[in-house]
């Protein structure tokens, strides 16, 4: 292997999942990937699966709906600013979505939640506002959430409790207010549940107990009252718990 192939290797390992593209797919034309656009194919298969947006025009997104093969797009470049295009909900195939420490500002896309096959979504550290879309409780093949560090309001959707395959639901250091949606303790697979630094009030739902996966939870820095639930005691497998600050 040349030092070029191991550079790129190590390149793609920073921001690819898991990355399955069918062989039977033909590979994207070049003229189909648009300007500040790098995207990658992988040796063993036919078509583009991973991108990475390097910088935004108004033309972007509307080219990358032809890359029917993309399955991770990362954004992460600082200097990108604007709103996340409600094109990217276009892009069906796409299973690993990251838009991080960008200028983005606005609202997340309802439209988001048509991507069928996403199985992780990370929006953090931006500028974005306003409330989480309800319609992300549509994305069955989730398994890693994290809108951390945004300025999001509103409430926790209680349809995120629809989510039977995530693991991980991180949404730390926002303006979220309202009460915890009981209906996260029907997420019968989640290992982590971090909600800790919002403006979180009402007291803890008892169905929390019910998480019997989870090893972390955190609801620290919200406005919590009342009684500490005694069915966290039914959470055999936490290693970590941290209700201070309410």
């Amino acid at each position: 292997m040349t030092m070029s192939n191991r550079r790129l290797l190590a390149a793609l390992a920073i921001f690819t999942a898991s990355i399955v593209v069918s062989p039977t797919r033909a590979p994207a034309a070049h003229e189909d990937v648009p300007a500040g656009v790098r995207c990658y194919v992988h040796t063993s298969w036919a078509g583009v699966g991973n991108c990475i947006i390097d910088s935004l025009t108004p033309q972007t997104f509307e080219k990358l709906k032809n890359l029917t093969d993309l399955e991770t797009l990362s954004v992460t470049n600082p200097t990108i600013t604007g709103s996340i295009p409600r094109e990217l909900g276009d892009l069906s195939n796409l299973r690993y979505l990251r838009i991080i420490n960008d200028n983005f500002s606005g609202s997340i896309p309802r439209e988001l939640g048509n991507l069928s096959n996403l199985g992780t979504l990370i929006i953090k550290g931006d500028n974005l506002s306003g409330s989480i879309p309800p319609e992300l409780g549509n994305l069955s093949n989730l398994f890693n959430l994290d809108l951390s560090g945004n300025n999001l309001t509103g409430s926790i959707p209680r349809e995120l409790g629809n989510l039977n395959n995530l693991r991980e639901l991180i949404i730390k250091g926002d303006n979220l207010s309202g009460s915890i949606p009981p209906e996260l303790g029907d997420l019968s697979n989640l290992t982590s549940l971090d909600l800790s630094g919002n403006n979180l009030t009402g007291s803890i739902p008892p169905e929390l107990g019910n998480l019997s996966n989870l090893t972390g939870l955190d609801l620290s820095g919200n406005n919590l009252t009342g009684s500490i639930p005694p069915e966290l005691g039914n959470l055999s497998n936490l290693t970590g718990l941290d209700l201070s600050g309410n």
